[in-house]
Order: structure tokens, then sequence, then C-alpha cells
């Protein structure tokens, strides 16, 4: 078979598409569609190599042999040192519940069925699915692709004893054409199926198949039009398209017929195709496909804040390597088998022993890490209107916390500590006169309540007598006043100074709404430390053989990141304690945190239970302790 410059091309923009979106998908909202482009290339080839290999071989069987030979000595062996290194990556560096979760999807990326495990365990979707959690979910295109070989060479062999030869073209023409029906049938019917089973992107690999079956007679300068209006095309598809898309819809018409047009022309000497760093990109496609994503998966999961270029430079690395050490190496079949059969045991036994535990002390690895949120029963505490604990009740409280979940928190240990506490605890929404938290939930419900509930809180405040502690995520709001919900948010991040001009006469407008100003102290509570990334698992990570080799017991502290918000919100405090003279701020992370370091373990239970600050109940019970006893000692002075 010549080589075609032009699908190699091809190769290299729909690899480079696919790279760009996953690192980050607002720069090439559409880029995710260089795997249908790449759909259209293999229909291409395994209509090619099927067709001439039934003319020339005299049974099936032996041109069976020989293609499925071909095929795993292509795919598999790349693919297969993928998992062998993951695996032993998570061998020495994840933690159990996380090298379970890549044995899990080892097994079936090499039995070439991981479509089908993405669908199942994909809620919401192919792009709902989290990069920090699944390394292999790239495979998925792999398993379509391998089904697709096991089913069309059949369905061309059954045609070609069926038809004649000159009407075989036109079976696999009105075939494609119901494929494509069914496809889109299934695809605007289905919510997850459709990303990843063969029946919805079957068609796009036969269209693949007709542009070799009625190839476009042009002349160089139609050719070269073709061509360029099909690399055009496909990428104008990159841009426009997104996941709002019903995929693989209609839309995926015009990435599917601009790979069919550059096909088309078979430009093989553009200068486009042709030159020497897309030739080499598209040689190392495959490669760079496979290794890409495990980089954005890990990228994500321990939250390394990777650049794009550091990001480039890896998959290329992994990519070349693969390339010229794997996939140019002469493998064996009785190799590859071999290889196969150790690593699925070795997945197998990773499941089996729930992702190797007995790598980690038990003491470690069976510690409770309830949730400061939760009762002891279970249940939550009440979210979005007022409620009491700690044996309080509506006339008779001694303290009042309002809150978001950084609040909410310390709710158990208010409750077994018999704190009477009158509460106005409410998830992701900022309590204010004017502004709102923006985001939506269940079509704006969530944002309406959020805006609702300030005048009976106001009301509250107002009849209140008792000291009062404001908790929440200070920085982490996406405000907008009530009455203009259509307006840009504002955010720490985008506009501080603005974003801490709205807080000051909001929160001086609740301060001031007060009877007089000594009817009750006012406290500002900071944020504790968000480390940013999962404590938890961090610091079971911590506790394998190898890191504890290289550096000693379990971790019992991280790096402090010192929060911008708490020292904003401390000077607010300090400014309006000049005008109300009442008012204070108290450090949660006094209590946690000492010379640049933060604790982790408390009596060896785990503080944290998310990557985002939020604490177990044993932080929760630490620091609400420390929180407390500045308030009472500040209350009897």
């Amino acid at each position: 078979m010549n080589f075609r410059e032009d699908i190699n091309g091809l190769r290299a923009f729909a690899v480079i598409a696919v790279m760009i979106f996953h690192f980050n998908e607002s720069w090439l909202t559409g880029g995710f569609a260089g795997v249908d482009v790449f759909f259209v290339i293999s229909g291409f080839l395994m209509t090619k190599i099927t067709l001439n290999g039934i003319e020339k071989e005299n049974s099936i069987f032996l041109f069976l042999k020989k293609f499925y030979a071909a095929r795993v000595k292509r795919i598999v062996p790349a693919l297969l040192v993928l998992v062998i290194l993951l695996s032993v990556t998570a061998f020495l560096f994840f933690e159990p519940s996380r090298n379970l979760l890549l044995s899990s999807q080892g097994i079936p990326a090499l039995g070439f069925f991981s479509n089908f495990y993405f669908w199942q365990h994909s809620n919401g979707g192919y792009f709902a699915t989290s990069p920090s959690e699944k390394e292999l979910l790239h495979t998925w295109s792999l398993s379509v692709e391998w089904q697709f070989y096991m089913l069309y060479p059949f369905i061309i062999w059954i045609v070609s004893k069926l038809f004649k030869k000159k009407q075989i073209r036109r079976v696999i023409l009105a075939l494609t054409i119901l494929a494509l029906s069914v496809g889109l049938i299934i695809a605007y019917n289905t919510v997850n199926a459709g990303y990843f089973v063969l029946p919805t992107r079957m068609w796009e690999m036969m269209v693949g198949g007709i542009a070799f079956l009625f190839p476009w007679k042009m002349s160089s300068p139609v050719r070269k039009s073709a061509e360029y209006i099909g690399i055009g095309l496909m990428n104008v598809s990159f841009f426009i398209i997104s996941r709002d898309f019903v995929w693989p819809g209609i839309g995926a018409l015009l990435p599917v017929f601009s790979s069919f047009l550059v096909i088309q022309a078979a430009n093989n000497s553009s200068w486009i195709t042709a030159n020497p760093a897309v030739r080499y990109i598209g040689k190392w496609s495959y490669s760079l496909y496979l290794y890409h994503w495990p980089i954005v998966a890990l990228n994500n999961s321990y939250h390394l804040e990777m650049s794009f270029w550091i990001y480039l430079f890896l998959s290329f690395v992994f990519g070349a390597a693969s390339y010229y050490l794997v996939e140019q190496k002469k493998w064996k079949l009785w190799l590859i088998a071999v290889l196969w059969g150790v690593t699925i045991l070795g997945l197998y036994a990773s499941k089996r022993t729930g992702g190797f535990k007995f790598r980690i002390p038990k003491e470690v690895l069976y510690q409770d890490n309830p949730r400061g949120v939760i009762k002891p029963d279970g249940t939550q505490y009440t979210n979005m209107k007022k409620s009491v604990v700690g044996g309080a009740d509506f006339s008779n409280y001694d303290y009042m916390i309002v809150s978001d979940s950084y609040g909410q928190q310390y709710a158990r240990f208010l409750d077994e500590n018999h704190i009477k506490t009158l509460t106005w605890f409410s998830r992701n929404c900022m309590k204010l006169p004017h502004y709102s938290q923006a985001v939506k939930r269940d079509g704006g419900v969530f944002q309406k309540e959020c805006a609702e509930c300030y005048p009976s809180l106001s009301a509250d405040l107002k009849a209140n007598t008792r000291p009062v502690l404001f908790i929440y995520s200070w920085d982490s709001y996406h405000l907008r006043q009530k009455d203009d919900f259509s307006s840009y948010p504002v955010t720490y991040k985008e506009n501080k100074k603005k974003y801490l001009d709205i807080l000051e006469k909001e929160w001086d407008e609740i301060i001031a709404n007060r009877p007089n100003p000594k009817s009750y102290n006012i406290y500002f509570v900071g944020v504790p430390n968000k480390p940013g990334f999962p404590v938890r698992r961090r610091q079971i990570e911590g506790c394998l053989p190898l890191s504890r080799l290289l550096f000693g017991e379990c971790p019992r502290e991280v790096e402090e990141k010192p929060l911008d918000i708490n020292n904003e919100m401390k000077s607010l405090a300090e400014k309006f304690a000049k005008k109300y003279s009442n008012i204070y701020y108290i450090d949660p992370e006094e209590s946690l945190c000492k010379n640049h370091k933060c604790k982790v373990l408390i009596n060896g239970h785990p503080v944290y239970e998310d990557i985002h600050g939020h604490l177990s109940h044993y932080g929760a019970e630490y620091i609400g302790k420390n929180i407390m006893d500045q308030v009472r000692k500040n209350e009897k002075k």
C-alpha cells in the first residue's frame, strides 16, 4: 500500500485537535471531533485492505487470519505497553481505590470493550466524565474501531458473495446511508450510549469506505482546491462544534465530510499535509493519542497545574518514544499474547485485592473519615433555612451562625458538644442584601432560593441578641445583582477589587441593620487552609512502601498555602471594628498551621474530607473548639 501523505496529515490535524481540547476545552470546543476524523480514515483503509485482500486470497479465512494478525501487531503492543506502564505506576504511587479504578478500566481497554465500560460508568455522558478519575477513558475509540474490524470484513465478504462486482459499491453505499440513519436515531434518543457505541459511529467509518469505492477524478487545480476546502472545513468544525451538540449527530457530518473531501483530493505532495512537521506528527499520532490523555488525567488528579507547553512536551516525548521503541518494533504474536495475558492477570489481581491494599498499613487504610456536615445517623443538617443544633430552640440559644458549607461543617461538633446555636446554613450561597450567588442549579431553583432567603435572615438578625458568627468560603462566589441575573458575574479571581468592594458595601449594610451597635458581637471567621488536592488520598499514598522507604513515616503535615482572602477579610473586619467597635476576626488556621506547615492528621484522624478545604468531623471538632474558645473568651470581656 502506497503511503498517503494526505491521510497522514489528516491524522496530525486530528490528534492535535484532540490534544488541545483535552487540555483546555475552551481553546478548541470541537477538538473532540478529531476522533471522528480518525474513524473516517480507518474506514477508508479497512475497506481498501478488505476488498483487495478478499480479491487476492482464495479463502476468506486465510485473509482474516492475516488481517487480524496485522491489526493485533499494529494496535495492541503500544496500548499494552501503556497499560503496563500505568499499572506499574499505580502499584508504586496510587492508593488502593485509585489502583482499583485503573485495573477496572485496564481489563476492558485491553479486551476492546472499554466503550461499553465507560458508557455504563459515565453518568451524564462523555463530557461529564472527570478526567482525574479515568486514565484510560480515551480507549473507548480504540474499542469502537476494533469492533468495526470484527464486523466490517464479514459485511464486505457477504456483500461480495451475494452481489456482482459492479453492484458491491452501490450496496455498501446503501448500507452506509442505513447506518447513518440508525446512528442518528440512536444519538438523538440516548444520553450516554450514543457517544460510545459502534452503531452510532459505524457510518463515519463507512463514509471512509465510500471514499475508496467512489474515487473522484480531478485535475490538479481542482484537487488542490478540494484539499484546501476539506482542511478548512475540518478546522472550522473544531472551532464551531461544542459539547452542546448532540454527538455524533447532524453536526458530525461536517468533520466527516471534510475528511472525506481531503481523502478524495489525494494530494500527496501538498505543502499542508506533506511538510516535515505534519509528517512526523501524523506518524506519531497513534502513540500521541495514547499518552496525551493519561498525562491530562494525572495533571488534573494531582493538581499539578501543568502548563500547555510542558503538557505538549511530555506528550511528544512519550509519543515519539512509543512510536520508535514499540510501534516500529517487529512483534511476534506469541509475545504479544503472553504479555497481554500476564497484564490481564495483574489487573485481575489488583481487582481481587482491592487495589493491592496490602501495601498500606491497616491503621491508615481503614481510618474513619466522617464528614462534618453529616449527622451520626447519616442525614444532613438543615440547608437553606434556619434551624437549631446543640439542644437549642428558636427562642433559647447562645450563638447564631450564618454560613455556607464552610460553617455547616461545624454542625456536628456544635451538636455533640451541646453548644446551643441558631443556624442559617446554606451551601454555595452567600446571603446578601442585593447580591446573590450566580451559579444555576436545578433550572435556577437553587439560585432563586439563595436570592430570596435574605429577608428572613435579616429579620432574625434584627431580633437577635446573641453573638453572631459569619463563616463563608469568602472568595468562592460568582456575585450578581439580584435584579439583574443576566449581568456578568463578579468573581474574586477575575476582579478582586470590585468583589471586595461589593462585600464591604453588603456587609456594612448587614452590620448597620442591628437595632444598635451594641446589640451583639459579630465574628467574621476565615477559611481553613485549602490544600488544593485530595489530602486523604495523598496521605494514604504517602504510606506506600516506596514513599516510606524514601521519606520515612506517613505524612502528617502539608505545606501551608496562605489564603489571600483571609488577609482581606481580616482587614475588612478591622475596618468595620473602627466604625462599629464590636466586630472581630477569627483565623481558623491558628490551631491548624505552624511554621508554614498545616496538619493533615489529628490523633491519627484525617483533618480534611475533600480538596476544597472542607473539614472532616475530626478537623471540624479540632478547629471548631479553637473558634468557640476565642468567642467565649471575648464574650467574657
